[in-house]
């Protein structure tokens, strides 16, 4: 989402940790393993259940 490279070895309560992003929110009829990106977990956060964001825009692929 933010375009920085996301550690892999952070503990999960780290700001910067890796989560998985669902591109569709949950909250807004998303699936639970619908379309999902990486993102750290601040950045995941920080979007919320908002979608059309600027991050949306961006492709996806499988190769994380």
């Amino acid at each position: 989402m933010c375009k920085q490279p996301i550690d892999l070895e952070l503990p999960y309560t780290e700001a910067m940790s890796f989560t998985a992003d669902h591109i569709e929110p949950r909250s807004r009829g998303g699936a639970l393993l619908g379309e999902l990106r990486a993102a750290h977990r601040r950045c995941n956060s920080r979007r919320g259940n908002r979608a059309n964001t600027q991050a949306d825009l961006i492709p996806t692929t499988r190769e994380w």
